[in-house]
């Protein structure tokens, strides 16, 4: 799969603080992990992918049905959006809610309810699923994000922290749900868990003032961190390098 962002324009908030000027970037290198620091426009990126929040200006198209523009009607079913921020719905249970999802999306509801098994097993949600949605817990609501954004089986995921608010068990599980996932979807994942970049030629890109500054495989990332730093914090130090030269350009 391939994404197409011309000239992306995004002005958020009361002050129409701009997040992207212009934004031009080819994306054809999935899965990949999406970084940079808070207030980058990760979310704001995940949000316009998702056919979810619309540019100033700009258009993002894509490759799937002899393409499309992600603002169209037909993208939404080939896309789905784990958001950073996702709450239950108030009188569902945890299944309803995510076949609701799919429904959402374009299923009918015999099949929406069926898909929802699978989702509900990807997210490890089998022994909540028959809670009520907003009796949640932040982690819970997490992995209940992933199963709604992967119901419909979409052709691209987005996961912006999915990794947020998880314990060392959910983390593993969440992760190793999204590297299957990976094998048979494009992903994109946004995050501030710089140790869950995997290695190899997993794809690699960061976001810091409205401009890709960044992009290349992990091993090239992790590259960027200075001689003798220690291995626990090669990841950290690879991003600081990145980011700080950014700011201050010699």
């Amino acid at each position: 799969m391939q994404l197409e962002i011309a000239g992306l324009t995004i002005r958020r908030g009361i002050r129409r603080r701009m997040v992207f000027d212009a934004l031009d970037w080819k994306v054809d290198r999935l899965p990949l992990t999406l970084l940079g620091p808070n207030g980058a426009g990760k979310s704001t990126l995940l949000a316009v992918l998702g056919g979810t929040l619309l540019p100033s200006r700009g258009v993002v198209t894509t490759d799937v049905a002899g393409g499309l523009d992600v603002q169209s009607r037909a993208w939404a079913r080939h896309v789905g959006l784990a958001p950073q921020h996702f709450r239950g719905l108030r009188g569902l249970t945890v299944r309803e809610v995510i076949a609701y999802a799919g429904w959402l999306k374009g299923m009918s509801r015999t099949d929406a309810w069926q898909a929802s098994e699978t989702a509900i097993d990807v997210a490890a949600l089998a022994a909540l699923a028959s809670r009520a949605s907003s009796q949640l817990s932040g982690g819970e609501l997490r992995r209940l994000a992933l199963a709604q954004a992967v119901v419909h089986s979409p052709r691209l995921l987005l996961l912006d922290e999915i990794d947020a608010g998880l314990d060392a068990a959910q983390r593993i599980a969440v992760r190793a749900a999204v590297e299957r996932l990976s094998e048979r979807t494009a992903v994109i994942s946004a995050t501030h868990e710089l140790v869950s970049i995997p290695g190899g030629d997993h794809a690699v890109a960061i976001i810091d003032g409205g401009r890709i500054v960044f992009e290349g495989n992990a091993a090239e990332f992790f590259a960027r961190a200075p001689d003798g730093t220690a291995l626990h914090q090669v990841a950290e130090a690879a991003y600081l390098a990145v980011t700080e030269r950014v700011r201050s350009p010699q």
